[in-house]
């Protein structure tokens, strides 16, 4: 049994890589698509590129010094939303979208790839219910 003050690790490996790792590698494999996807793909994958740049500048504003404009107040409340769970899972729709547009016959292993973030994500979300 853990107290208040020493949480269960899959807890801090949740908050870990929900905050700092799945949006950060969901761009990154969004920008494969988009350089190796063609047609709606390409696009939908470019949403997903534009969408994870934009959290992955909120999470980092305050380190940056970003933190002080009219802007951020509305966007951290955003990133907190059902529990921090919404920005990652809205990240990651359109390039599930992507997935089954035409143009996606040369970057099959993108989807290999999210497909195991958006596992590995949900697991470690499972676990702490667990935990």
């Amino acid at each position: 049994m853990s107290s208040l003050l020493d949480p269960a690790p899959a807890v801090l490996a949740f908050l870990f890589v929900k905050r700092f790792v799945f949006v950060e590698a969901v761009t990154l494999v969004a920008l494969a698509r988009v350089l190796f996807g063609r047609g709606p793909a390409r696009l939908a994958a470019a949403l997903s590129v534009l969408l994870g740049g934009a959290a992955t500048l909120a999470v980092f504003a305050p380190a940056l010094g970003f933190a002080g404009g009219a802007w951020f107040g509305p966007v951290a409340r955003a990133l907190n939303l059902w529990n921090g769970m919404a920005v990652p899972l809205v990240v990651s729709a359109p390039l599930v979208i992507s997935a089954v547009l035409p143009g996606t016959e040369r970057s099959r292993a993108v989807d290999a790839a999210h497909f195991v973030l958006l596992a590995g994500l949900l697991v470690l979300w499972a676990a702490t219910w667990v935990a």
